[in-house]
């Protein structure tokens, strides 16, 4: 009996122990979420203030290129960087192998300019538009760049990236027209003091079992993720050395997403150059960011690029959102609204909310968010509170103000697009960030 009861007592503290110990494993977690999610919040409005400044010292000097490639190569590392964070909840599902890809239309050439920007690297590509998971694509080829060049030869590694296409063989003797072979091919010289690449160091990068040979701050936690990228992605990849050359490749067989042609053969995308221009003058441009870098990049980059000197930058403190608020329905044409305003002492006031209330009031102009964070739970968000188009931080002005020209022409002005084109229609919802992803409405 009285054994039974020791081992009663003990069974019973061993569940209080567990339960004690679930609950503040629980709390752990919640407060390293929270911690991790102003990190990367801080992370991206850090990188976007300095991206900005630099953007804007770029746009105003007359010193000879040669003098300031350094600080273009460091903005374009600062976007590289932004991306990252921005992409963070993908790689942690990616991580955990619950990944899902999502596909979306992606401009080949764009995919490339946005993952070389900034970078030493020959590039060759054959465009074509079609659906692919950009995330993942952006990490497999962020992280096999970074490696040509970080393990390559450290004087000129020679780093080369082509893109090519090819027809898919459908298996009935015709080709398949709506599919196309796409190969990724990234290749580099070899740093002569280090390992030969072999089939075994690659299953075992994969497998996670490199450090003991390559030291603990060269992983290859890099190629480790891109590989896994390419198995989410169902995409076949290779690592190979011949030589002197170590070639990444990658090859996908993924959808087209062509535009549709008008009669005369035209293209839609035609059509944007057309609506571009169909922006009119002198428009009343209203900005919100608690940045002062973003305000001064927002403020020089609309008066010079959007055909208006009728700009309005607020933000500086609490009082300027009223004061935002009352310009932009004064007359206001298109709002832009950062989606954190912190102001230091008074609170939080976010964009969002911001937002309802012009829409409660009957604004009818162009909204838009312009935040560092774009990730798809905020897109949702900010759709939800009733923007027409998003911009990342990440986007360069002179990209994002074409898009908000379009995006105006298309949603406040609607103009007829050319024959065989789609047109929007009143419930749709352009998408920008960082480049046009037309929800509804798009080829």
């Amino acid at each position: 009996l009285v054994a039974m009861r020791f081992v009663t007592l003990m069974r019973r503290r061993q569940f209080r122990l567990e339960r004690s110990f679930q609950a503040a494993l629980l709390v752990a977690l919640e407060a390293s979420r929270k911690a991790d999610s102003i990190l990367n919040h801080t992370l991206k409005n850090t990188m976007a203030d300095a991206a900005a400044d630099m953007e804007l010292f770029l746009t105003n000097t007359d010193l000879p290129e040669p003098s300031v490639r350094h600080l273009r190569l460091s903005m374009a590392t600062l976007r590289r960087g932004m991306r990252a964070c921005r992409h963070r909840q993908a790689y942690i599902k990616l991580e955990s192998g619950g990944y899902q890809p999502s596909l979306q239309p992606v401009q080949l050439s764009a995919l490339v300019d946005e993952v070389t920007a900034g970078r030493d690297i020959q590039v060759s590509v054959e465009d074509k538009r079609v659906l692919l998971d950009e995330k993942l694509y952006s990490l497999v080829l962020d992280n096999t760049i970074n490696n040509a060049f970080k393990h390559g030869r450290p004087q000129d590694p020679q780093v080369q990236l082509t893109v090519s296409t090819a027809p898919v063989d459908s298996g009935i003797s015709l080709a398949d027209d709506k599919h196309v072979r796409v190969t990724f091919r990234l290749s580099n010289q070899a740093n002569p003091s280090r390992p030969r690449i072999t089939d075994d160091y690659v299953a075992k990068v994969l497998r996670g079992e490199s450090k003991a040979t390559v030291g603990a701050l060269s992983d290859q936690i890099g190629l480790q993720h891109s590989l896994s990228a390419c198995q989410a992605l169902k995409v076949t990849a290779s690592l190979t050395q011949t030589g002197q050359t170590v070639v990444f490749t990658a090859v996908a067989v993924v959808e087209l997403a062509t535009r549709m042609p008008s009669p005369d053969g035209q293209q839609c995308s035609t059509a944007l150059d057309q609506e571009a221009a169909a922006f009119p003058p002198d428009l009343k441009i209203c900005y919100i960011d608690d940045s002062d870098s973003a305000r001064r990049l927002l403020d020089f980059n609309l008066r010079a690029r959007a055909k208006t000197s009728n700009v309005h930058v607020f933000g500086k403190e609490r009082l300027e959102v009223s004061q935002f608020m009352e310009a932009v329905l004064d007359g206001g044409d298109i709002a832009i609204l950062d989606q954190h305003l912190e102001f230091e002492g008074e609170g939080l006031v976010y964009g969002t909310d911001l937002v309802r209330e012009l829409r409660e009031k009957r604004f009818q102009g162009l909204l838009c968010t312009r935040s560092a964070n774009v990730a798809p739970e905020d897109r949702a968000k900010y759709m939800e509170a009733g923007v027409h188009c998003i911009f990342g931080k990440d986007l360069g002005m002179r990209e994002m103000i074409a898009e908000m020209q379009i995006a105006h022409v298309r949603t406040m002005m609607r103009p007829l697009l050319p024959p065989g084109c789609p047109r929007a229609s009143n419930t749709d919802t352009l998408v920008l960030a960082p480049r046009p992803t037309f929800e509804r409405g798009d080829a």
